[in-house]
């Protein structure tokens, strides 16, 4: 097996050689057949080959077959075309995590459109083609790769110049992402024509230009929130470094430090450098999607008079915008300026009214007007479109319609199972936990969950401030500190009452308890006064 893997290494080694793309099949060629010969002499005579060979084997495949199918396979058609290597800037090339990816769902998000952020627009649109690439869809990938080129043509350069951002890279980023998307589908000639026409990024060196990758990347990486904030940082810092008059680049490092504040670091007014990002992007245009996120922070920073001041110039401009109408009647709704509200969401509806966001937030406006049967059947809606907090707050909902009857511990386990989110597997599990615990009092089920939920993420942050709704809408817990102070003394005194298996879990369960009471202790003897 290691002997056919070196063939097929040797043979593949990129060259530039007329012959180059066949042994680059070949080594290709030669790898699968290794790993099926190595499977089929496992599956039928186990004897004729070592444990460790069996071992090193399957090491060797799981390690290596993906990274070096894919290079390889993706050097055929450059050979083939006999392009040198040039490089590339686009989501292809970026590093983002695939399985972020995967989970990515754009039916759950609120959609930037051009007329809001033209820049924002295009590389979302340009992102979310690689996700669909990763995800397999490359039909789709293929359609919204369309979209994106679109989104291109409507780019005016002197708005772009203006703004301190570089077309040249925009044109760049889009045709790399086309030759990457026509080389998956062996659309050689668009392929190639893609990468005729491709300048190297390498010569896009002047500051406009490398704030305008650096701010792309941070795009890309904004497209997972809190899940990529901490990548995201350092990027829009580079960005606004390089060009420090771009507004775009202000919006997105202010939003980034947002979700920092809220998701890792678990605080609830806006500091005082992400008030000034956000201020200075709306100071560089003012524009409404921009003083959309100003208002929300004024609203975060308790200063309620700016806040609504910023809403109601929004609101009194009419804009036809998805998105800015969707902000505006959720932020009336907790204004419970109820008529403008239904007003601006009505408006967001006209395009589509299956858009799992304009459903969520009709339900949660006549939830806020005590419209409970109303609000039931929107955020039902809403939720059978895969918009999982919909569906939380449908159980809530239903909680209050039935005084009682719901099945709420068995709409959670409907929900885990077609949930493909970690941080909301991880959420419906707690949620389970407490439901266990509190409503059927059956702690094994109870600690096992438990176990499940803080396995997924020990790190995340709903572990130390958790909404447990199954005993007060606006209690909070530390999971950690639930589990430690009260769920394992209990375990202790009743353990002759529980099953065996259960050994295993409390143990694993006290080891992420004091884990994390040594990093909380180590924080604080880390901290200077």
């Amino acid at each position: 097996m290691l002997i056919k893997y070196n063939q097929g290494r040797n043979a593949g080694a990129p060259g530039g050689k007329s012959n180059a793309a066949n042994k680059c099949i070949l080594c290709a060629s030669l790898l699968q057949t290794a790993i099926s010969d190595l499977q089929y002499r496992v599956k039928n005579n186990r004897s004729s080959i070592g444990l460790r060979e069996q071992r090193f084997g399957y090491s060797l495949i799981i390690l290596k077959t993906r990274e070096f199918l894919r290079l390889y396979l993706a050097a055929i058609c450059d050979l083939q075309m006999g392009e040198t290597h040039k490089s590339l800037e686009c989501p292809f090339t970026w590093g983002i995590d695939e399985d972020l990816a995967r989970e990515f769902d754009e039916s759950q998000e609120i959609v930037v459109e051009v007329e809001e952020q033209p820049v924002l627009a295009l590389v979302n649109s340009l992102s979310i083609t690689y996700f669909l690439a990763v995800q397999k869809s490359h039909r789709d990938a293929l359609n919204k790769l369309h979209e994106s080129q679109e989104i291109f043509k409507q780019l005016d350069k002197r708005t772009l110049e203006n703004d301190a951002t570089s077309h040249e890279v925009l044109e760049h980023i889009t045709q790399a992402t086309a030759y990457h998307v026509h080389t998956l589908l062996d659309m050689t000639s668009e392929a190639k024509k893609a990468m005729s026409e491709l300048k190297d990024s390498k010569a896009l060196r002047s500051k406009p230009e490398l704030g305008s990758i650096y701010g792309c990347r941070s795009i890309a990486w904004s497209c997972f929130h809190e899940a990529g904030c901490q990548r995201v940082v350092p990027l829009a810092e580079a960005a606004v470094s390089s060009s420090p008059t771009c507004s775009l680049w202000h919006h997105i490092l202010g939003k980034s430090l947002r979700h920092v504040r809220r998701n890792v670091d678990g605080l609830h007014k806006p500091s005082p450098r992400e008030k000034s990002c956000l201020l200075r992007s709306y100071e560089l245009s003012p524009i409404p999607f921009y003083g959309i996120h100003v208002a929300q922070m004024y609203r975060e920073s308790e200063e309620r008079e700016k806040c609504r001041k910023i809403y109601s110039d929004i609101y009194e401009s009419r804009p036809t915008s998805v998105g800015i109408n969707l902000r505006l009647g959720k932020a009336f709704t907790t204004f419970n300026d109820f008529v403008k509200a239904e007003e601006c969401l009505n408006r967001a509806g006209e395009k589509n009214q299956q858009n799992p966001m304009y459903l969520h937030y009709k339900g949660c406006l006549y939830r806020k007007e005590k419209k409970l049967k109303e609000a039931a059947v929107y955020l039902k809606e809403a939720g059978k479109n895969g918009n999982h907090r919909a569906d939380f707050d449908y159980a809530e909902v239903m909680m209050r319609l039935s005084r009682g009857s719901f099945d709420y511990l068995g709409h959670l386990q409907r929900m885990f199972e077609k949930c493909e989110n970690v941080n909301f597997k991880q959420t419906i599990l707690l949620h389970i936990s407490m439901q266990s615990y509190y409503k059927k009092t059956d702690l094994d089920s109870a600690l096992k969950n438990l176990l499940k939920a803080i396995e997924l993420n020990p790190d995340s942050k709903q572990l130390m401030n958790f909404r447990n709704i199954s005993v007060d809408w606006n209690e909070y817990l530390n999971i950690f500190d639930l589990v430690s102070d009260v769920l394992l003394p209990l375990y202790l005194k009743r353990r002759q009452e529980l099953s065996a298996d259960m050994k295993d879990v409390v143990k694993s369960l006290k080891h992420h308890c004091e884990k994390q009471r040594n990093e909380l202790s180590a924080s604080f003897q880390g901290m200077t006064l």
